[in-house]
């Protein structure tokens, strides 16, 4: 896994602060913020992180390459949303490469 510049992970971090004092719980409402973006990240508490929380992509990889290379060609949609563990983001991850709110 990519190690992201400590710019892009200090602004993930700040976004899913702001995203958590909007959160309801709602899976249709986590799946709105996601599904309208380009790409996601999920955070998550992590003693062991220096900033004590650890983080991953869970959709929009390709965009995030393309971008980090100067290659992307347009703006993308950024949302962080953040989780109580990695569990979650990998959950968020497979439910989102299903495209449906619910895994089968």
């Amino acid at each position: 896994m990519k190690t992201l510049g400590t710019q892009v992970r200090d602004e993930m971090l700040r976004l899913a602060s702001q995203t958590a004092k909007i959160l309801t719980g709602s899976v249709d409402q986590i799946w709105a913020i996601a599904s309208g973006a380009d790409v996601v990240f999920c955070v998550w508490p992590d003693e062991s992180k220096p900033d004590g929380a650890d983080m991953m992509v869970v959709k929009g990889d390709d965009l995030l390459d393309l971008a980090e290379r100067g290659a992307a060609g347009r703006l993308v949609q950024v949302a962080s949303i953040p989780c109580s563990e990695a569990d979650q983001a990998m959950m968020l991850k497979e439910i989102l490469a299903a495209g449906t709110t619910r895994l089968q």
